[in-house]
């Protein structure tokens, strides 16, 4: 039975069409050189050539390339990248060339098929970088004592915060994505509302509301 009281699908914006989606795809892709900009802002402002990033939410914002939460554990080294004042650079292994290709068609990919720090000397001579500013609080210090030790000429500038302070400030279809993304979760609690019962299970709404 439904409480009248209960907010009904209806009541809430339709989910977002392939136009929408779409469209916010473009205008992600139209953002792209503007983020990079202001990020390489703020590497002139530190005095480094280039910036590694590791983020999986970075790596979108920036370059594009996406990998699911559930792939980053075993997508290794594959999306991290590397921007310098005149290009960006996108690590993929063979399981990510098509995908990079086609996310990320004006970056240069870059093969990493082994443990970041064997090919870490390769990249940077490639980029033509001898500062490079690292995600710190996501690079484990393992990590960060062999990139130091693969290329001892290049100086890692341990930074947080540059593109999540970026990222902070929305743009006009980041609002309307969060918004439709609220719409769809307040349609989804709606349809389950009146499913609820007394003695029923965490699990059993969550597979209720999975299948729906």
């Amino acid at each position: 039975m439904i409480d009248a009281r209960h907010p009904r699908p209806t009541d809430f914006s339709a989910p977002p069409t392939r136009v929408d989606l779409e469209r916010w795809a473009d205008a992600d892709r139209s953002a792209r050189p503007a983020r990079l900009g202001r990020l390489r802002a703020r590497m002139e402002e530190a005095g480094v050539d280039a910036y590694f990033g590791v983020r999986r939410e970075h790596m979108r914002y920036l370059t594009g390339f996406s990998l699911a939460e559930t792939e980053t554990a075993s997508a290794g080294d594959s999306g991290k990248f590397l921007v310098t004042a005149d290009g960006v650079r996108v690590l993929a292994d063979s399981r990510y060339t098509i995908q990079a290709r086609r996310e990320v068609p004006d970056s240069v990919q870059f093969e990493c098929y082994h443990a970041l720090s064997e090919r870490w000397p390769a990249l940077v001579a490639e980029a033509g970088a001898h500062r490079v500013a690292v995600e710190a609080g996501f690079v484990p210090h393992a990590t960060w004592e062999r990139l130091a030790a693969a290329a001892p000429d290049v100086e890692l500038i341990a930074v947080e915060g540059w593109v999540e302070a970026d990222r902070q400030v929305k743009e006009p279809a980041e609002i309307e994505r969060i918004a439709a993304a609220c719409a769809v979760a307040d349609r989804a609690l709606a349809a389950l509302l009146p499913m609820i019962r007394p003695g029923m299970t965490e699990a059993e709404l969550a597979m209720d509301l999975e299948w729906r």
